[in-house]
C-alpha cells in the first residue's frame, strides 16, 4: 500500500513537473532505466544459481504464459472493440497487441492513422500503470506468476523490481523471461496485424 501510495505521488509530481518545467526528461527517464536495468543485472548475477534453478522448475511457464498474455491482450481488444462505436474491432485488437509497450505502440500506429496512435499510446502507457497500481494487491489474491500477465512486455524492465518485491525472486525471474518474449513478439505481431487489419 506504501509503496502504490508513493508511485502515485510520484507520478501526480511529475506530471506537474513536465507542465511547469521545460527540460529533456526522456533523456534522463532513460539513464534511470539503464541505471535500474543495471542493479537489477547486479542482482541476478550474485543469485545466479537459485535463478537457474528456479529456471529449470517454471520451464515450460516461462514460455505459455507470454503467449497467453499475448492472446488474452487481443481478445480483450476485440471485445472492447465491439463495444466502442469510435473503435473498429479489427484496430482495438491491434492497439492492445502492444501489451503495455506504449514507446513502440504509440508512433508505428501514427504513421498508419494519429487517432489509433494516440489511443495505442494511451491505451499501453495505462496498462503499465494499472501494473504499478494493483499488482501489489492483486498479488495477495491471486498466484505471484500468472499476476505478471498485467504488466505485458513491462515486465522485463519498468515493471520488474514490482514483480522481484511482492512476488519473490521466482515470479521475478519469470517476468524477465515473460517481458523479454512478448518484447520481441509485439514488433512482428503489430507489423502483421496493421497490414492484415488496417491497410
Amino acid at each position: 500500500m506504501k509503496l502504490s501510495l508513493t508511485l502515485m505521488i510520484a507520478l501526480v509530481l511529475g506530471l506537474f513537473a513536465g507542465r511547469n518545467f521545460q527540460l529533456d526528461y526522456r533523456a534522463l527517464s532513460d539513464v534511470m532505466l539503464y541505471l535500474m536495468l543495471l542493479l537489477i543485472g547486479l542482482e541476478m548475477a550474485q543469485k545466479r544459481k537459485e535463478i537457474f534453478e528456479d529456471l529449470k522448475t517454471i520451464g515450460l511457464l516461462s514460455l505459455g504464459l507470454p503467449l497467453m498474455t499475448i492472446i488474452g491482450s487481443m481478445v480483450g481488444g476485440l471485445v472492447v472493440g465491439m463495444a466502442i462505436p469510435e473503435l473498429s474491432h479489427r484496430a482495438a485488437m491491434v492497439i492492445t497487441s502492444g501489451c503495455g509497450w506504449y514507446s513502440l505502440t504509440g508512433p508505428y500506429l501514427t504513421t498508419i492513422d494519429p487517432f489509433y496512435g494516440l489511443v495505442g499510446f494511451l491505451t499501453n502507457f495505462s496498462r503499465e500503470i494499472t501494473m504499478i497500481l494493483v499488482y501489489p494487491f492483486v498479488v495477495r489474491l491471486v498466484d505471484p506468476l500468472s499476476s505478471i500477465s498485467i504488466g505485458g512486455a513491462t515486465t522485463m524492465d519498468s515493471t520488474l523490481p514490482l514483480v522481484r518485491r511482492f512476488g519473490g525472486q521466482k515470479a521475478g525471474v519469470v517476468a524477465f523471461a515473460h517481458g523479454f518474449i512478448v518484447s520481441l513478439l509485439v514488433p512482428f505481431l503489430l507489423f502483421v496485424e496493421t497490414r492484415l487489419l488496417l491497410r
